[in-house]
C-alpha cells in the first residue's frame, strides 16, 4: 500500500489543531484532565477499509454473476460507489441498481459470509496505520489514560484487526466496543 501523503495546508491545519488542543488542556484543572482516550479502529488504528471492501467485492461479484449481470467490482470501486454503506446496504443498492431480488434467507447468508471473509482477510493482511502503534505504546506506558476502541464495525472484525497488528495488548477485551455487535 502506498504511503499516505498530506498537502502543506493539511499539515498546517493539523498542527494548528494540535496547538489549540494543547493550549486548551493547559487550562483544565486536574479534575477536568482527560482520563480516557477512545480510538476508532478502521483507518485510525488499522488500515482495514480497503481490505474489507476487497472481501466484499468477491461476494458482490458472485451475486452479480448468479443473477446474470456482467458488471464486476474491485474493492476500490465498491468503496467509491458505496462509501458509508455496510455490506447489507451495498447489497440493497446493488439489487436496486441491477433490478434483481435476493430472497431474505439467502441475503442473510451472504451477510454472514461477508463478515467471515472480511475477518479472514484482516487476519492475513491488516497493517497498522502509520504511527498508530507508536502513539499507543507511549500512551500505554505513560499509565495516564484508559484506552478503548470504539467502532461501528462488528466486534469480530475489530478484534481481528487489532490482534493482527499487535495492538490488542493496549486494549483489555472489555474495552473494545462495537456498535454493530451491540445493536
Amino acid at each position: 500500500m502506498a504511503p499516505v501523503s498530506f498537502s502543506f495546508e493539511q499539515l498546517l491545519g493539523y498542527l494548528i489543531l494540535w496547538i489549540s488542543i494543547i493550549q486548551w488542556l493547559r487550562w483544565l484543572t486536574p479534575e477536568q484532565k482527560i482520563k480516557e482516550i477512545l480510538f476508532d479502529c478502521d483507518n485510525t488504528l488499522v488500515l482495514s477499509e480497503h481490505l474489507a471492501f476487497e472481501a466484499c467485492a468477491e461476494l458482490a461479484n458472485e451475486i452479480l454473476e448468479k443473477h446474470g449481470k456482467s458488471d464486476r467490482y474491485t474493492g476500490p470501486q465498491l468503496l467509491k460507489e458505496f462509501v458509508g454503506q455496510n455490506f447489507r446496504g451495498m447489497m440493497v443498492s446493488l439489487q436496486k441498481k441491477y433490478g434483481f431480488e435476493i430472497p431474505e434467507a439467502e441475503f442473510n447468508q451472504y451477510v454472514d459470509r461477508e463478515l467471515g471473509k472480511v475477518v479472514e482477510t484482516l487476519e492475513k493482511k491488516a497493517e497498522p496505520c502509520d504511527g498508530a502503534t507508536e502513539v499507543l505504546e507511549k500512551l500505554f506506558k505513560s499509565k495516564k489514560y484508559g484506552l478503548a476502541v470504539v467502532s461501528s464495525s462488528a466486534l469480530s472484525r475489530v478484534q481481528a484487526s487489532i490482534r493482527k497488528v499487535g495492538q490488542d495488548k493496549f486494549f483489555p477485551a472489555e474495552h473494545v466496543y462495537s456498535a454493530a455487535t451491540s445493536l
